[in-house]
């Protein structure tokens, strides 16, 4: 049942500091009653999907689903949940025009679970109900079905442990099973997920170990069957945390964040590894606070786009702003751009479509950008020259 409604569309004017090879096209601010955050952004061919959850009373998150169109304009939206916090962390279009949705439902089962619905017109629900706390984080379409991630409680140490599935085209499990690499007394969180060129799956996530109060930045390339091929566990300086994964010629590219409990500010962290998980460089991104990278994608012409957020020093207040940064597959940075307003902006998500279309999600705190109090979708597009 939709249960939202307009208040206001704004097209933002955004402070710019430097960025040649990207436009900005649009910018939403699209407030809604209560808080809003946009964990997934899509591209499609006429335009954008934005996915997340909306939490109108404060107590009670339920799923969101947005479409932008190409100029803005908001043609598609849509809410699903219960009556316990249900919310989206992946979506986007399968490959016979359907809807499909990953995420968390604390609604549907005995508990949280990992939650799957294919909308359309083959559509199926799958809420893979297990004892435990259990959270889906991303999925991959594959040519019989669909890869899905997320983390769940491991029954006999109480940890959260890694978790693979695969679904048929119809929705029914083919396996389902716990990633490889798990110790004892540690998180273990995978987040994203790409298919590779030679088949494989590569997975980027966090390792949250407990009684160290440290995290680590998580890797892990599996076969078609979800066993280990690699996995690599690491940390620049005292701690980091791994989000997202993209292949890229030579190796592949993840992004996240890294720093140092006797500095206490973090920087963003981008990493090339090889085939085989070898680091091939590493570039960081920060000042003297807290700045993180959430999620990157790959531009037509094969530069890296990474988003996320820095903790803007220049201001006479403390507040985050949206960066976007651009690097070659060498690791140069070719541009970078910074994007606030006088409240914290934050963006999860960034996709590109084949014609340079760049779409970015996440949401808005500040008033001068047409947020109200509370948190607000904010999507915008640019145009890469």
């Amino acid at each position: 049942m939709v249960k939202t409604k307009i208040l206001l569309v704004l097209i933002l004017v955004v402070s710019i500091l430097s960025m040649a090879s990207v436009t900005l096209d649009w910018g939403r601010v699209y407030t809604l009653p209560g808080a809003q955050e946009i964990f997934k952004v899509a591209a499609v061919e006429d335009g954008v999907y934005a996915f997340g959850y909306t939490d109108e009373m404060g107590f009670n998150e339920d799923m969101l689903i947005l479409k932008f169109d190409q100029v803005g304009n908001l043609v598609y939206e849509n809410t699903l949940g219960g009556i316990y916090n249900d919310w989206i962390s992946s979506g986007g279009v399968a490959s016979d025009g359907d809807l499909v949705i990953v995420g968390t439902s604390g609604s549907y089962g005995s508990d949280f679970d990992i939650y799957i619905n294919k909308i359309g017109k083959n559509k199926f629900t799958k809420n893979l109900t297990k004892l435990g706390q259990d959270k889906g984080t991303d999925f991959v379409e594959v040519n019989d079905g669909f890869i899905v991630i997320g983390y769940g409680s491991d029954p006999e140490t109480l940890n959260m442990r890694g978790i693979i599935v695969k679904l048929d085209k119809s929705g029914n499990i083919v396996y389902q099973k716990w990633l490889p690499y798990f110790v004892p007394g540690s998180d273990t969180k995978p987040l994203s997920i790409e298919k590779t060129s030679d088949g494989n799956f590569i997975i980027a996530g966090t390792i949250v170990q407990i009684f160290e109060n440290l995290t680590k930045f998580y890797l892990t390339k599996v076969d078609k069957n979800g066993e280990e091929i690699w996995t690599k566990v690491f940390s620049p300086r005292e701690y980091a945390r791994g989000f997202d994964v993209k292949e890229v010629p030579g190796g592949y590219v993840a992004v996240g964040y890294e720093g140092s409990w006797k500095t206490k500010w973090t920087d963003i962290y981008v990493v090339k590894v090889d085939y085989n998980g070898k680091i091939v460089w590493e570039r960081f991104y920060g000042d003297i606070e807290g700045d993180h990278g959430y999620s990157l994608a790959i531009a037509p012409n094969g530069h890296i786009f990474v988003t996320g957020y820095i903790t803007n020093p220049n201001k006479d207040y403390k507040d985050k702003d949206i960066v976007i940064l651009e690097y070659d597959v060498n690791g140069n940075l070719l541009s970078e751009r910074i994007i606030g307003g006088y409240g914290d902006d934050v963006a999860f998500s960034i996709d590109i479509d084949n014609k340079g279309n760049l779409y970015l999600g996440g949401y808005s705190e500040s008033p001068d950008l047409g947020a109200d109090d509370m948190k607000d979708v904010f999507v915008l597009k640019y145009t890469i020259k």
